[in-house]
């Protein structure tokens, strides 16, 4: 054997490793997804912050009750996406029109205009303290709860293991046979 072709080997075992690691995040999504099957209502008790500037999401922290039993769960997102829209209108400015959603694909959007953002107040709007939501839980551990629906980033974190490993298995296919 050659160096190009151990060094290829070496390569391709790189990406073949990374393939692999990405098997129990796909399984710890499937896991989560069917374990996660009980309803409840809950009422909302706080807020959680995350992320800082532009990047910072909202989610409402829920207190619901299993056999007289008290737990939180909170939303969960996929990721963060924030756009900043300008704006000349002096009635918009400093914050007072921002605006959020969240996908249908768990991203939590927001639109930033001005210079302020006042999260706590658009937390209030969407989520009054006291309002109810729905918590949906895993009924041996009801600590892994989720408010509104089950979402699992363990999934896209498998997807990026898996597309790293394939790549680079690719490269090191090619390399190998553009270089013998």
């Amino acid at each position: 054997m050659n160096d190009l072709t151990i060094s290829s080997i070496c390569i391709a075992g790189a990406g073949l490793l990374l393939a692999i690691i990405s098997i129990p995040f796909f399984l710890h999504k499937k896991a989560v997804r069917k374990n996660c099957t009980e309803e409840t209502k809950g009422k909302v008790v706080k807020y959680r912050f995350r992320g800082s500037g532009n990047l910072s999401s909202i989610a409402p922290v829920v207190e619901f009750y299993v056999n007289g039993r008290k737990f939180k769960a909170y939303r969960h997102y996929r990721c963060v996406s924030s756009k900043y829209q300008s704006t000349h209108n002096p009635n918009e400015m400093f914050g007072q029109s921002d605006r959020f959603y969240i996908s249908e694909k768990d991203v939590f959007h927001i639109n930033t205009k001005g210079v302020f953002h006042n999260y706590k107040k658009l937390a209030e709007e969407k989520w009054p303290l006291g309002s109810e939501m729905t918590v949906v839980y895993n009924p041996r551990k009801p600590r892994q709860a989720f408010v509104e629906k089950v979402v699992v980033i363990s999934g896209i974190v498998g997807t990026v293991f898996l597309s790293c490993g394939c790549g680079i298995m690719a490269i090191a296919g090619i390399a190998y046979m553009l270089l013998s």
